[in-house]
């Protein structure tokens, strides 16, 4: 229940972040969450060289980053195909 919970408040952060740099720094809304799965893999692969609870923690941690970046990813390339496809 909390990871679910965890994922989509990761998700829309990383959405209305990456649209509001998309925004104001010209740069693609998709760029974010693309630097957020790479941050998520390391998080995931540091968590199993420390080991023990604290590397669970920080396994978790890495999987909610991961799973909620890759939501928003394909939600922001639906986004964009949309509103590119309406002007």
């Amino acid at each position: 229940m909390a990871f679910g919970i965890y994922s989509a408040i990761c998700t829309i952060l990383v959405m209305i972040i990456g649209y509001f740099l998309g925004k104001f720094m010209n740069i693609p809304v998709y760029v974010l969450p693309i630097l957020v799965i790479f941050l998520g893999i390391i998080i995931v692969l540091i968590s199993f060289m420390i080991g023990g609870f604290e590397g669970m923690g920080l396994g978790a941690l890495g999987l909610v980053l991961l799973v909620s970046s890759i939501v928003a990813f394909v939600l922001m390339v639906f986004w964009s195909a949309f509103c590119d496809k309406n002007k």
